[in-house]
């Protein structure tokens, strides 16, 4: 049913598979940008639509976080490794600001830890069979 397959990308329980994931991921980046070029011509001709843009940029940010749990699931993995990630990311960036005062490198290390993030998401196959959380995809 439509609104069901729609409906599940919002929620954290469940498995995706590879292509899926891939074709969401896009979607959500392409999104995310328009709404940001969205957002800043709002803010010079009509600001009154800022809330309603925040809000949708939080209703995507859900659903990349719901399916990359979804996608950790489908690998066998739980979603505390989307935990490790963003705690490994958080202690480079401490790291790489104390060694180096230079903002630019902090968000070039960040952008490449983040790709490296999605390649492994993006690369490694599901489990074949079905695990702890649900039937493969």
């Amino acid at each position: 049913m439509w609104s069901e397959k729609y409906r599940s990308r919002f929620i954290l329980s469940g498995r995706i598979g590879r292509k899926d994931f891939a074709k969401n991921l896009a979607f959500i980046f392409l999104s995310a940008g328009l709404l940001f070029w969205m957002m800043v011509s709002a803010m010079e001709t009509n600001p009154v639509l800022l809330p309603f843009g925040i809000i949708y940029f939080g209703f995507l940010l859900w659903n990349l976080f719901c399916l990359i749990v979804k996608r950790l699931h489908d690998m066998g993995y739980g979603a505390w490794w989307l935990l490790a990630y963003w705690f490994g990311g958080l202690v480079v960036s401490v790291l790489v600001s104390l060694i180096n005062k230079s903002s630019v490198v902090d968000i070039m290390i960040q952008g490449a830890i983040t790709l490296a993030f999605y390649a492994i998401l993006l690369s490694i196959k599901g489990q074949p069979q079905t695990n702890k959380f649900g039937e493969p995809v």
